[in-house]
């Protein structure tokens, strides 16, 4: 009996053993949501997979998803670009709840690098990143002004207020003297792109190359360095709807402290005194004008053009799709209108991104873009003349005791008859300056795994453009008196390019190889047409009716280039801590003369993780730690087409055939067989590193760059029939320091982090061929003979240096007038310093006064959340550049008829009385260090206020994630410069060697911003 129950009792553990067994292999529905854990929403298309297993599923629109799991003890894997990698142990259980943690340590965040992508670890060159939630933390309508202080060796200058204006984007300083210093925009792998074109919203990640490792794969194009910018794709799961808007008041940020109506007066009446005191015969003239003012007339002419702006921008994006197929649909209006009234931009964009696997070997993607633009400008950097000058600097010169109109209506005049001062409520109201523009960009592309380890990938780009710009300028201005004139041209653009490249990637115990080989065709192709007419019958038809003019015009022209390229690069690593790179391509340009069509940039870099060596591994704070070192060559071509050739310049009528004039030719310049590539060879070295936890990461960059071969335009005697040649006639380097510092200061409930970059580069001239030194005019040609020396371009000195007398206050007596004679000086006249001691002011006393290029430029950021709030405040500034302020030549005149700004009270009227400004009717002088100002600056370029709402109220109303937020754009400049604004170049698109020139620009901007996102 007790042998049968010990038999019973062993069959009824065996089964209950048996059962447990079969019911831990069942399969089981595992359900579940994931969310973020800093804002709590959820998130989509969070990889959920079986650990050690096949079976895998992604999150939907809610987060939430559901898998079949055969082991209720398994491991479930949560993956999530961005994001902490985490694992959960089920137990049993078949519901999870899951919160990921943000990934800040960005050691596996893809980079993304000419013709393919690397892991952070392993890039060996110089690369700065920035993700599109850094950049829509400043609300603006260009995505390249969002750069501004993000990235060290990044300089990014906003030059003008004007909307749409472009900034200008200096990369390591200029290499450049004759030819661009713009970086090579490369949108979704496809080169020539513009910030114009894209839809702040559409950016998913924007990274800068900078050193000769990185952009020596865009060879002849990759000197000033390269942006490679990648817009937002589908991701397989639930479609994802979001809208984001925003609404910005605009107001000008300062205003110039001029004279008012009873300032000014006053200062007529100073000046009809003098002239009484010297019985000058001006007196009568100036008594009877003075006769004529209506005292309680104070007109504010600043107020006249300026106005409050405004700047609007919706969003709409809907994203999604399926594991083989996934699509991404943007559609965006922004318009801004200008605090210049008259002036306004807007842009209406559309793209389109798709990717499908038509099989596990073969997929293929479209990516279009389109964009329509349309921009309404007034007259800026201008210096005036015949022509009237600009609608900014009219305003400040304007007589603030006149009206803005006559009784009659019309619009009232100076009252001195031969003024060229315009009235600017006419400049604004009399002249139309439309720009259209329309680009579309068409790229199709396939990838096709050959094998495992061997990918082909071909790719055809079109690029279109068609601009549209009408003119239109009334016979009631200067300009065009009694006449009128109108203007319209189009400008056509075609480019195509095929890109076709081979990858082999794979892995050899230790070692991994990857080896990138590639061709490329590309061809330019350019139409321009415009007609123009002078004395038109009729002014209703503005630009409509040209045929009608009584002098019209018509010019046309083409244009072609191509350019063919042969590129390759090899990544070689060794466990993951030894790192090479070797990249090089070789380009043949039509652009070129025929002994150079063709040219070969290689480069190489050396990268070391120490982190990964034991000896560093058992050093628990430090997480990360790499150097970097690379070498190489990119080129710049720096100039347009057919430059290399002999030219014939045509439509002047320079014959006369009986008593008719006929269209001539001239010899236009001559031609140059040896023009060839402006070359920049670069060194950097560099260590990435991070600390205690990644609480701590930065990078640290050394650079050093020699241009040579630069393309400059150089004089020629005036008896061979040309004034310049083009040619390589020059030699320039940059070199510098550049720091990045990442910090996570407080985690948990409530957050703070702070990023800090700085740069510092130093440029010199070591060559100019057989010349020494090169002369810059940049004020206009319209400032008199005394400044058509503005600037400098010497050896051994630096690109931007300004040129000119030193400012040494003024004679206060007649002594001093004959111990320093100038001609025309007299006590209460411009006083010069003598710098060659020769006793005398002479032109060789002038020497190089001001440095427009800024010795450093920084910004940091610092960035709160708690619970559903957010806070972000930047700061970015600029030290050690100087400006010209050209603005002061015209309005420090004391007691002149044109207005003045408040400091000429303090004029000369006898000795002692004022060292800074002259006497009354006494010119401001020559150009000297008087007009020079420190142009350094720190700015509160943004701080912005966000708040989420919570997400368990949104699921009530079908909504993934709701934020508002307000900001405030240039709220603060700490600046000692008395310009409007410190951040100014009027000659920001004549090269290299204009910086910090301020003559009539469109003033900056404050701003005030409310947005919304939301998700659905």
């Amino acid at each position: 009996m007790k042998r049968l129950l010990s038999s019973k009792v062993r069959w009824i553990l065996l089964y209950l053993l048996t059962q447990l067994t079969v019911a831990n292999a069942q399969s089981i529905v595992v359900k579940g949501k994931v969310t973020a854990a800093k804002e709590g929403i959820p998130l989509t298309g969070v990889t959920v997979a079986v650990k050690g297993g096949k079976t895998g599923t992604q999150t939907d629109g809610q987060g939430q998803f559901q898998l079949n799991v055969t082991d209720r003890n398994a491991v479930l894997l949560f993956t999530y670009i961005g994001f902490i990698a985490k694992e959960e142990a089920l137990n049993g259980r078949a519901s999870v709840i899951i919160t990921l943690e943000e990934d800040n340590r960005k050691l596996d965040e893809v980079v993304v690098v000419g013709y393919g992508q690397q892991k952070r670890k392993d890039v060996t060159g110089a690369v700065s990143s920035i993700n599109s939630a850094d950049l829509l933390k400043t609300p603006a309508p260009r995505a390249d002004q969002l750069l501004q202080g993000k990235m060290p060796g990044v300089q990014v200058m906003n030059n003008t207020g004007r909307p749409g204006g472009p900034p200008r984007i200096n990369i390591r300083g200029s290499n450049s003297v004759n030819g661009s210093n713009d970086p090579l925009i490369v949108i979704d792998g496809v080169i020539g792109g513009d910030f114009n074109d894209v839809n702040p919203g559409d950016i998913a990640s924007v990274d800068v190359l900078k050193d000769a490792s990185a952009t020596a794969i865009y060879g002849s194009r990759g000197a000033n360095g390269v942006i490679m910018i990648t817009t937002k794709r589908g991701k397989a799961g639930k479609t994802r709807v979001s809208y984001n808007n925003y609404f910005t008041v605009q107001q000008v940020a300062k205003k110039l402290d001029l004279l008012n109506g009873a300032e000014f007066y006053q200062m007529r009446q100073n000046l009809l005194a003098f002239y009484k005191s010297k019985n000058m015969p001006a007196a009568v003239a100036l008594e009877k004008e003075l006769s004529q003012v209506d005292r309680s007339i104070n007109t504010d002419w600043q107020d006249e053009v300026f106005r409050q702006g405004f700047q609007m921008n919706h969003e709409l994006s809907i994203a999604g799709g399926s594991e083989k197929t996934r699509f991404m649909f943007s559609a965006g209006y922004m318009k801004q209108k200008g605090v210049i009234d008259g002036s306004d931009f807007q842009r209406a964009s559309a793209r389109f991104n798709l990717d499908h696997e038509l099989s596990n070997k073969i997929r293929i993607g479209i990516n279009l873009a389109l964009a329509k633009t349309g921009e309404n400008r007034v007259a800026e950097n201008q210096a005036g003349g015949s022509e009237g000058g600009d609608v900014i600097q009219n305003a400040n010169k304007f007589d603030p005791t006149l009206p803005v109109y006559a009784a009659d209506g019309d619009y009232i005049r100076p009252r001195n008859s031969g003024s060229q001062l315009e009235n600017p409520r006419a400049m604004l109201n009399e002249r139309t300056r439309k720009y259209f523009g329309t680009r579309l960009t068409a790229n199709v592309f396939g990838d096709y795994a050959v094998t495992s380890w061997l990918n082909f990938r071909s790719s055809f780009t079109y690029d279109y453009a068609d601009d549209l710009n009408k003119f239109f300028t009334s016979g009631k201005l200067l300009a065009e008196k009694n006449s009128g004139y109108a203007e319209a041209q189009t400008n056509k653009y075609n480019h195509w390019i095929i890109e076709n490249t081979l990858t082999f990637n794979k892995q050899f115990g230790d070692h991994r190889l990857t080896a990138l080989g590639g061709f490329t065709a590309e061809e330019e192709t350019v139409y321009d047409f415009s007609a123009s007419g002078r004395g038109l019958s009729t002014e209703a038809l503005e630009y409509n009716g040209l045929n009608l003019a009584a002098t019209p015009a018509i010019n046309s022209g083409s244009g072609r280039n191509t350019l063919a390229s042969f590129l390759g690069r090899i990544n070689y690593s060794f466990k993951d801590r030894y790192l090479l790179t070797l990249s090089g391509r070789s380009d043949g340009a039509s652009k070129f003369a025929k002994n150079n069509k063709w040219a070969f940039f290689p480069s190489a870099a050396l990268a070391w993780r120490m982190s990964e060596e034991d000896f560093i591994r058992s050093i628990p704070t430090i997480n990360n730690l790499k150097l970097r070192v690379s070498y190489g060559q990119s080129g710049s071509q720096a100039i347009s087409r057919y430059q290399s050739l002999a030219r014939i310049t045509t439509g002047a009528r320079m014959y006369s055939y009986g008593n008719t004039e006929v269209v001539g030719a001239q010899n236009g310049s001559v031609a140059n067989p040896n023009l060839t590539w402006e070359t920049t060879a670069q060194l950097n070295a560099g260590i990435d590193f991070s600390i205690l936890s990644d609480r701590i990461s930065g990078a640290i960059d050394y650079y050093h760059k020699k241009t040579t071969n630069l393309l400059y335009s150089k004089p020629v005697p005036t008896y061979t029939g040309y004034t310049s040649v083009l040619s390589n006639s020059g030699t320039v380097i940059n070199k510098g320091w550049e720091f990045e510092l990442n910090t996570r200061n407080l985690t948990g409930a409530f957050t703070w982090n702070t990023n800090i970059n700085f740069s510092a580069n130093k440029n010199r001239v070591l060559a100019l061929g057989d010349l020494k030194e090169i002369y810059q005019n940049g004020s206009g040609n319209a400032l008199g003979d005394g400044f058509k020396r503005t600037g400098v371009l010497r050896i051994g000195h630096s690109i931007g240096e300004f040129y000119g007398y030193v400012f040494d206050g003024i004679y206060q007596h007649d002594k001093e007038v004959q111990a320093l004679p100038f001609p025309g000086a007299k006590p209460g006249s411009i006083k010069y310093k003598d710098v060659n001691g020769d006793g005398q002011i002479t032109p060789d006393d002038r020497t190089v006064i001001g440095l427009g290029v800024p010795k450093f430029t920084y910004g940091f950021t610092n960035d709160f959340a708690y619970r559903n709030f957010d806070l972000s405040v930047f700061f970015q500034g600029s030290y050690g550049n100087d400006i010209l302020n050209m603005n002061r030549i015209k309005l420090e005149r004391a007691g002149y008829e044109e207005n003045s700004l408040r400091t000429v009270l303090n004029y000369w009227h006898g000795e002692g009385t004022s060292n800074t400004i002259q006497a009354l009717d006494e010119p401001t002088g020559e150009m000297s260090s008087r007009f020079i100002e420190d142009g350094s600056y720190l700015r509160l370029k943004n701080i912005m206020l966000g708040y989420s709402l919570p997400a368990s109220l949104l699921k009530r109303w079908g909504i993934q994630h709701l934020r508002i937020y307000v900001s405030g754009q240039n709220l603060l400049t700490f600046t000692k410069y008395t310009g409007y604004d410190p951040e100014v170049n009027s000659r920001s698109g004549d090269g290299a060697l204009f910086w910090g020139y301020d003559l009539g620009s469109y003033p900056g901007i404050k701003s005030y911003t409310a947005g919304l996102n939301v998700t659905f």
